[in-house]
């Protein structure tokens, strides 16, 4: 209804078909997806994510940034919706529908000279909640092509980045720039019969619940709404990377190797442990903004040869990178009138203080810094 004008042909395509024309990619797209790399940037949100795909995008010769890319953030929302639960395979599946459509919209642009080369490396930037996946991102790629030896296949190397920013910060952004107080629409009215119950992917926010252990709320809804998304943002992203909880001692150590099943029946090889240390970044906003020229160049250098899996990048775009940091990545938009601009504060000092009780309540937060956590193995530290 949003995308087809009334009258327009649309095509309808069962879950079962699209996936499978998808796991034949090598052949319906007429490419070689044995080449394609990818980087997951997940994120809290105003943390600097779209600063890093406006960075990245200056590298068009040799990746493709995708900013919030719709057909995955979709998925990402219905996966956990109240009133949907499609199979774990078919997520699974669904996972590498989503990146296909993305691929087709990038042909399209080089069809239309929008995008003078073909990228073999994507980095993909979810919205923050798209963490939710984020297990599912691992078990969809590397998939096989529907004909290979899955015994024999290699995977496709898949990297992952983490942006955060302390809780506060981004409650106080997000909230300035969407309560009516800051000039947004304000929170959405209550649909009939109230709203649903939060969903949780991280096993810490889910036993806090339970437990009945979280503090008081934030005394606004939308306040309570964003404290717990970035509570459950960090969390799970500590947790699957074996900075903390019981799931991820369990469970990392038996990734090499596996065979995951495939939504239409046979087996799927993932190699080694994808959230290895030297497949995962993280990154706290902090750093990525430093006004410290030369740190910076080292830190975009980084960045640069980890999103490449170490091929690097063309030396003549290393201006083009820097360039991106020279203007608010959200200029023109709503998400640029936060109250850093607008001056129209969504927190008070006593709301503050309840964020950061709320925060402090999950010990695994606690034992971090709380609502200014700073994670092990952020750059710089």
């Amino acid at each position: 209804r949003k995308h087809a004008p009334e009258g327009a042909h649309v095509f309808v395509v069962s879950i079962d078909s699209a996936i499978e024309y998808c796991l034949a990619a090598n052949e319906n797209l007429q490419t070689d997806v044995s080449l394609w790399k990818m980087t997951w940037v997940w994120n809290t949100g105003r943390c600097g994510s779209t600063l890093m795909h406006r960075m990245l995008s200056t590298q068009e010769e040799t990746l493709a940034s995708l900013s919030e890319p719709y057909w995955f953030d979709q998925l990402a929302l219905a996966a956990h919706g109240e009133n949907s639960e499609p199979t774990d395979a078919a997520i699974v599946g669904l996972v590498h529908v989503c990146h296909v459509l993305e691929y087709g919209q990038i042909v399209r642009h080089a069809q239309l000279n929008i995008r003078k080369h073909m990228p073999t490396m994507f980095i993909m930037n979810p919205k923050g909640f798209g963490h939710r996946l984020l297990e599912h991102v691992v078990r969809a790629f590397p998939l096989q092509t529907a004909d290979a030896a899955a015994a024999d296949a290699e995977p496709w190397p898949l990297r992952h980045v983490f942006m955060y920013r302390a809780c506060t910060k981004v409650v106080e952004s997000f909230g300035s720039i969407f309560s009516a107080g800051g000039k947004g629409k304000g929170p959405p009215k209550p649909p009939p019969g109230g709203r649903p119950k939060p969903t949780f992917a991280s096993e810490a926010m889910k036993e806090a619940v339970a437990n009945g252990t979280l503090a008081p709320e934030p005394g606004r809804p939308m306040a309570t709404h964003l404290t717990s998304s970035w509570m459950d943002c960090m969390l799970h992203w500590m947790e699957i990377t074996g900075r903390s909880g019981a799931r991820a001692a369990a469970s990392l150590g038996q990734q090499e190797r596996r065979e995951l099943r495939q939504y239409r029946g046979g087996p799927i090889v993932k190699g080694r442990d994808q959230l290895e240390e030297d497949s995962q970044l993280t990154l706290r906003m902090e750093e990525f903004v430093t006004k410290d020229l030369a740190k910076r160049e080292t830190l975009v250098k980084e960045i640069l040869s980890f999103v490449s899996h170490g091929q690097g990048m063309v030396p003549s775009e290393l201006g083009a990178a820097m360039a991106a940091f020279g203007s608010h990545s959200q200029k023109g938009s709503q998400m640029e009138k936060s109250s850093a601009v607008t001056g129209a504060k969504f927190l008070d000092e006593g709301a503050v203080t309840q964020v950061e009780a709320y925060v402090g309540s999950v010990p695994n937060l606690a034992a971090v810094g709380g609502s200014n956590a700073i994670l092990s193995g952020s750059m710089g530290r």
